[in-house]
């Protein structure tokens, strides 16, 4: 077939993107594109990848193996994100993307019914044990500490509010509601249910496409009251990522803590509901299909902790001398 000739990055313009990234989200995308331009870079010509030989360059679907997906998969293992090695999860999440969009050029199949059928058969490679860290969330000392530093931000501009109090307010609807930043920053003042103190998010800024409700702390009301706008929506993000993050890194310098992603506020709220509620509304507040991903959000320290001290134990243990 003469389109098992195109390069994968070819066949990802070509047909997976218009036909099966037509209804995805912007940021979806993004990580397809990124995860097929790594995919490009180790196998077009580059004579400063030793690990991939001149026969491996700009390979065509029907030249794609599973050795070629090992490959990459060691490749990733060894790049580099800044300064620090590609973790385990995100080498996986690049091989998934790259495994999606084999698949629809492989076979149809009961699971994947809507393949195309270019290359006979779809290269597979198995994906890397991933450890599970244990789950960090922002101490409330260290978000106090952070929201009082939220006053040397820069951005953003061109607000009715300053960016210290655009970065406050995010902040408390972070910590209180659990929303993603995407959904964060689609929220809408039309969203604010200022009676029954809720707030929605629209589906099609949720990730899996569901309309959230979340009731609203009185905190976050005083908040949204001090920035009330009649329309439009509540903390706009005009600018790039990369500039969301250089101000978010400069908010913790100077506040002397972390650093701290912006997702650790998302655990931290996870953690505070676990105190005082069931694990069933703990993954209802942060958006969770599965109860075991919330609990891996949650640190469960404390309550560990209390429920040892509050634990029975036989007489005899609490006799100082053993004979």
């Amino acid at each position: 077939m003469q389109d098992a000739a195109l390069t994968l990055r070819g066949f990802f313009a070509r047909y997976f993107v218009p036909r099966f990234l037509a209804d995805a989200r912007p940021r979806t995308i993004e990580q397809y594109e990124e995860s097929i331009r790594l995919w490009s870079l180790a196998t077009d010509v580059s004579r400063s990848i030793t690990l991939w030989a001149d026969a491996h360059s700009s390979l065509s679907l029907a030249e794609i193996t599973d050795e070629t997906m090992s490959d990459f998969r060691s490749w990733l293992t060894v790049r580099t994100s800044g300064s620090r090695p590609i973790s385990p999860a995100t080498t996986n999440k690049h091989l998934r993307h790259v495994q999606a969009v084999l698949n629809k050029a492989g076979p149809a199949s009961p699971g994947n019914r809507d393949a195309l059928g270019i290359i006979g058969r779809t290269p597979w490679c198995k994906s890397l044990r991933e450890s599970k860290p244990r789950p960090r969330a922002i101490a409330d000392d260290d978000l106090s500490s952070i929201y009082l530093s939220c006053s040397v931000a820069t951005l953003p501009v061109g607000l009715s509010i300053l960016p210290c109090a655009w970065w406050r307010l995010a902040i408390v609807l972070a910590r209180t509601t659990g929303f993603r930043r995407g959904a964060l920053w689609s929220l809408s003042w039309d969203a604010v249910d200022w009676r029954s103190r809720t707030i929605t998010c629209d589906a099609a800024a949720d990730k899996a496409g569901r309309a959230r409700v979340k009731p609203l702390h009185s905190v976050a009301v005083e908040h949204l009251l001090a920035s009330r706008q009649p329309s439009g929506f509540i903390i706009p993000w005009a600018h790039s990522c990369s500039a969301f993050q250089s101000n978010w890194r400069r908010i913790q310098r100077d506040a002397g803590v972390g650093p701290f992603k912006w997702h650790d506020i998302k655990r931290a709220c996870g953690s505070s509901l676990h105190s005082v509620a069931s694990p069933w509304v703990v993954q209802r507040m942060l958006d969770h299909a599965k109860l075991e991903t919330s609990l891996h959000y949650i640190d469960a320290t404390p309550a560990l902790a209390a429920a040892v001290d509050a634990m029975a134990i036989p007489a005899a243990f609490k006799r100082r001398s053993i004979a």
